[in-house]
């Protein structure tokens, strides 16, 4: 078994994406707010931004994830 090293701008993308599908599947992804991941994840705005363009980035990325963890 081979242990995947993320680099550190990867590693920040993938724990924003764990904050968010933990919030959207305990409220909704309505109710989810960019600026309650910020807080999650200890991320300036610009932060949040450099990763992910507006929202429904965030929910492409979501849904890709999904998409290569399933299949």
């Amino acid at each position: 078994m081979s242990v995947v090293r993320l680099s550190k701008g990867e590693a920040t993308r993938q724990r924003i994406l764990d904050a968010a599908q933990d919030a959207i599947l305990a409220k909704g992804f309505a109710a989810t707010s960019i600026e309650e991941l910020i807080a999650e994840c200890d991320l300036s705005k610009g932060g949040f931004f450099y990763h992910l363009h507006d929202k429904n980035d965030l929910a492409r990325a979501l849904f890709h994830r999904y998409i290569a963890e399933d299949g």
